[in-house]
């Protein structure tokens, strides 16, 4: 990734609703270079353009990181499970005793257990482990300031 083009990332991964006029003023960079330079970063690097929201404002009061472990048999099934279950925020495939990690976002804590209840109850559930999230501390920042740049390649 050229400088420019990180430069372009750090001002989106700050505020992807940015002006690329604002973009412009800040950087010194030509409009169409910053418009040129947006899409090749669209086709190679960035994957969504999203909004991070406040769920607790939301009426969302209980979020958790759940590890689970299936039966080799039921991975697949629960994996379309996960993927279209309306309260799994984020969810990854992992190592070492558990199959995915999700990060679940629930009304309250009866709604996260009756959650776990729909697992236990539909996939042959080995081991889970809940993690609550209390606090975040930092999220979605990596490349959002110039220092981080000097990481890439």
């Amino acid at each position: 990734m050229k400088k420019n083009e990180a430069n372009i990332l750090t001002h989106l991964r700050r505020n992807a609703r940015e002006s690329l006029v604002k973009i412009k003023d800040n950087t010194g960079m030509p409009l169409s270079t910053i418009y040129d330079k947006l899409r090749k970063l669209e086709e190679n690097y960035i994957k969504k353009h999203t909004s991070l929201l406040d769920f607790e404002k939301l009426g969302f009061k209980t979020r958790a990181n759940i590890a689970i472990s299936v039966e080799k048999n039921d991975r697949e099934p629960l994996l379309k499970f996960i993927k279209e279950c309306a309260f799994v925020n984020t969810a990854n495939k992992i190592n070492h005793e558990f199959d995915f990690m999700i990060e679940g976002v629930f009304k309250d804590y009866e709604h996260m257990k009756l959650f776990i209840e729909e697992l236990d109850e539909k996939f042959k559930i080995k081991d889970t482990q809940i993690h609550h999230l209390l606090e975040c501390i930092k999220h979605e920042e990596l490349l959002s300031d110039t220092e981080h740049v000097k990481h890439l390649k």
